[in-house]
């Protein structure tokens, strides 16, 4: 969960209701060890519940809980994301460019979908706060999407974002994407 490609092995667990993993790879510099854990637990009607957390040897961690609500034709889902203590090479934040800064990340997303055959809408709100070098900045985004099956494994959809970082102008963004699962 701690972003980009790594070498590693992987032991999953799964037996009814419950459901656990633990990753251990290679770390950014190749020969460090991190370690990711996850636990799902789908054992009240309608409910799945799961956390994600990384371990990393440069002292980086996150830490992801998710939970999920399905009725009827509606789905409710809400993620925590909170990672502490990332240096990436080099990254932006709104308007600004960083490199070899210290990151800390605490976003809260909730989105609401409502199935109508096979068009899927929904709404996501993401409110939260990106820590830079101990620097504070509000991060607000709001999504509106569209989906449409074409196939039991294969979607397309459009997609508006508006995004508001503090002391960086608002942001639009579109896409379209094509999703296939596999």
């Amino acid at each position: 969960y701690s972003a980009g490609y790594a070498d590693g092995v992987s032991a999953d667990y799964s037996a009814g209701d419950i459901a656990a993993g633990v990753w251990a790879g290679d770390g950014p510099a190749g020969d460090d060890l991190d370690l990711e854990y996850f636990f799902g637990y789908t054992g009240i009607e309608n409910l799945s519940l799961g956390v994600a957390l990384a371990d990393n040897n440069d002292n980086s961690e996150t830490t992801n809980l998710m939970a999920t609500y399905q009725y009827d034709a509606f789905t409710l889902m809400v993620e925590n994301v909170d990672s502490e203590a990332f240096v990436p090479d080099s990254f932006e934040l709104g308007d600004s460019k960083y490199t070899k800064k210290v990151v800390d990340t605490d976003v809260l997303s909730i989105t609401a979908a409502y199935a109508m055959g096979d068009t899927t809408f929904a709404v996501r709100l993401a409110d939260g706060e990106y820590t830079v070098d101990g620097t504070g900045f509000d991060y607000q985004k709001v999504s509106y999407s569209v989906f449409q099956a074409l196939s039991d494994n294969a979607s397309i959809g459009v997609e508006y974002s508006d995004q508001e970082i503090e002391g960086s102008a608002d942001t639009d963004e579109f896409a379209v994407e094509l999703l296939y699962v596999f």
